[in-house]
């Protein structure tokens, strides 16, 4: 039995869109000052999250009046092929709306892209692209919003930037210089683990992130690189650090072992 993104794709032929290109971009900042179309428009939530370890995502909603509009970006520090899937995936939440109307887009927008039109009776409509590893999801509940244009405009803004190869775009990811924890740490104890980033990137670091085994340590508290956990059950863990930075989206990640006895 398909899931909702596997039955995604075969509605778009998603097997017929060409591969994507072997450059990537440095990442995406959005500023909605940039974009006329959203002058009158008021940014009202704002959140950035990393999605697993080379990914990062922002969600913003901005509303006017009655009009709202929804904007997902995602950025791959890694490859093109998973900001496309993330793509794909921020879109499934609205398959049970309508399927049968997204189809892959002749828009002109990204490597590939797939639209939503509102039926009559709808007020809503749905743009998502690709471009090279950054993917870009726009969903309005306005039907005299043009998300066709305000997704072309952003696709010309990332279109303007840089390509590197990746190799290049590693060098360019936030620099994690240090994760400290202890090596051992005693079943019930509480301890620290923190991320010591390069100074000159630090300001721009917006996310710190501690992904674990809850069966193995139970989360207590986090103020900025440095979270606090306790040992649950005697073994050793893994506990898998994610920063993401805020002016493009791109993230790193390490893990830290860290063993938990009875003594």
């Amino acid at each position: 039995m398909m899931n909702s993104e596997e039955y995604l794709k075969e509605i778009i032929h998603y097997d017929a869109v060409p591969a994507p290109p072997a450059t990537m971009k440095p990442g995406f900042f959005f500023n909605s000052h940039d974009y006329p179309l959203l002058d009158e428009y008021e940014v009202i939530r704002d959140n950035i999250y990393g999605t697993e370890s080379s990914l990062s995502t922002r969600s913003l909603m901005l509303k006017m009046k009655e009009s709202i509009v929804y904007l997902t970006i995602s950025v791959s520090s890694k490859n093109s092929e998973d900001a496309r899937e993330l793509m794909l995936s921020n879109l499934v939440s609205e398959i049970s709306m309508s399927p049968d109307v997204f189809a892959l887009g002749s828009l002109g927008i990204g490597e590939f892209s797939v639209v939503r039109k509102a039926k009559v009776g709808e007020s809503s409509s749905t743009v998502g692209f690709a471009r090279n590893n950054i993917g870009v999801k726009i969903f309005s509940r306005d039907v005299e919003f043009n998300t066709e244009n305000f997704a072309r405009q952003i696709d010309g803004k990332i279109l303007k930037q840089k390509d590197y190869d990746k190799d290049a775009l590693q060098k360019m990811v936030p620099v994690m210089k240090e994760v400290r924890a202890p090596v051992k740490v005693k079943k019930d104890t509480s301890f620290k683990v923190a991320v010591e980033i390069d100074q000159e990137q630090g300001k721009d670091i917006i996310l710190y992130e501690f992904e674990y085994n809850d069966e193995m340590l139970a989360f207590q508290d986090q103020s900025g690189p440095t979270a606090t956990f306790r040992g649950l059950k005697k073994g050793e863990t893994v506990v898998h650090c994610v920063v993401v930075r805020k002016s493009d989206l791109l993230s790193n990640s390490r893990d830290v072992k860290v063993m938990i006895t009875d003594k």
